[in-house]
């Protein structure tokens, strides 16, 4: 069986996508906002495909603005579910800080100056409950930040 970096994992996805009856990767995640993107990974290939390639596809499909805008927000959603399963402050603050790096480091470079300062704000909001997690993009907290 194939593992994740050593067939045409491009192609793959896609099949895989279709499979599910989407016409892009990007329709098949919105169904997904919360899900992090190494279970969107194992949803549609298991171990013949990495996080980080969904990631990449995503990113590449992203070719609007509104796409790109999408991608931003989700994947801060999709780390901060990853890293921080219990809430926002209900892990060491470690884990937050894991997930908001990763959430930068998974963006374009032209993105992370805005990220981080929304990173900032985000770890610095004494008002959030220490269970709130985003279930979507369009969570209350989420709308605020990026508002």
């Amino acid at each position: 069986m194939p593992h994740a970096w050593n067939h045409d994992w491009h192609a793959f996805a896609q099949t895989q996508v279709r499979e599910f009856g989407f016409a892009s990767l990007t329709e098949f995640v919105r169904c997904y906002e919360a899900c992090p993107y190494d279970q969107l990974a194992m949803m549609l290939g298991g171990k013949r495909l990495a996080a980080v390639q969904i990631q990449q596809l995503l990113r590449g499909e992203a070719q609007s603005d509104a796409d790109r805008e999408y991608y931003v927000r989700s994947t801060l959603v999709r780390a901060l579910n990853k890293h921080v399963p219990a809430g926002i402050r209900s892990h060491e603050e470690w884990s937050l800080v894991l997930a908001l790096t990763s959430w930068t480091e998974a963006l374009d470079e032209a993105d992370r100056p805005r990220s981080l300062e929304l990173a900032k704000r985000l770890k610095a909001d004494a008002d959030l409950p220490a269970d709130w997690l985003p279930s979507s993009i369009e969570d209350p907290v989420i709308l605020r930040l990026f508002g």
